[in-house]
């Protein structure tokens, strides 16, 4: 049954509920969520009036569709000037941070000045504030610490509000900021890619794995290495490190090629 089940959801649903494709990481949620039903079923927590189920047709991992979910786009310093110039004013900050801090869409959009040490140029966010319930430490850029001292404070102590002084929706920063990717050009790109270059900006500025993910809040390295885009240019670059490193140990009277 639940072999069929994804090829099923695609065809039957395929337009519901928003018009477009249903994507297999919302089949796998939908299935986990049949396959704890039966699990309580089966422990007899439920009262079924066919009585509890000899087995559960979910609990193989091989009923589950392949997530592709995998992402390239990395904005360029050069993409970012671009967004910035057209997206609305209100917006540019919440992108500046994105890009610069790597922090999630719903932390910046409830960012409180009280989770800001300017002195110590860093945001404190608690477990309650994060999307894995771990407390972590967001370091500040040098922009990014100019920025928010620039920014006015309101009295409801959230550091981005609407005009009627209320944090903005997700939903809504994520609707202005495709449609500053419109006017810009920018195809392909979603909010969530400020969060993927940060992880590959920071790579390529030589910091190490463990301490970005300590930044951006990833628990896991497979998850992270989704957020992590190596193009040829940064293999290039790596083999460029090996030539000069060859050529000092050389330089040094190690051996060489006779």
């Amino acid at each position: 049954m639940t072999y069929r089940y994804p090829n099923a959801r695609k065809s039957k649903f395929v337009t519901e509920p928003f018009g477009r494709p249903v994507k297999p990481s919302t089949i796998n949620r939908e299935l986990a969520i049949l396959r704890a039903m039966f699990n309580v079923a089966q422990r007899g927590v439920l009262v079924l009036k066919g009585g509890a189920p000899a087995q559960n047709p979910v609990a193989s991992r091989l009923a589950f569709t392949k997530e592709h979910n995998e992402r390239d786009v990395v904005l360029s310093p050069d993409e970012l000037d671009r967004l910035l110039a057209v997206a609305p004013e209100w917006l540019q900050p919440i992108i500046m941070v994105a890009y610069d801090s790597g922090m999630r869409r719903g932390e910046i959009a409830q960012l409180q000045w009280s989770q800001i040490d300017m002195k110590a140029h860093v945001v404190k966010l608690a477990a309650s504030d994060t999307k894995t319930d771990e407390k972590r430490l967001v370091p500040l850029t040098e922009r990014l610490t100019q920025l928010l001292s620039a920014t006015p404070r309101h009295v409801s102590g959230d550091v981005f509000v609407t005009r009627n002084e209320r944090p903005y929706n997700p939903s809504k920063i994520s609707a202005a900021f495709k449609k500053a990717c419109g006017k810009t050009g920018l195809t392909g790109v979603t909010y969530h890619d400020l969060r993927h270059s940060f992880c590959t900006n920071m790579r390529r500025a030589g910091e190490d794995t463990l301490t970005t993910m300590a930044i951006s809040g990833h628990r896991s390295i497979g998850v992270f290495k989704r957020y992590n885009t190596i193009a040829p240019q940064d293999l290039q670059k790596a083999i460029r490190q090996l030539d000069t490193y060859m050529d000092t140990d050389t330089a040094h009277g190690s051996s060489s090629m006779q």
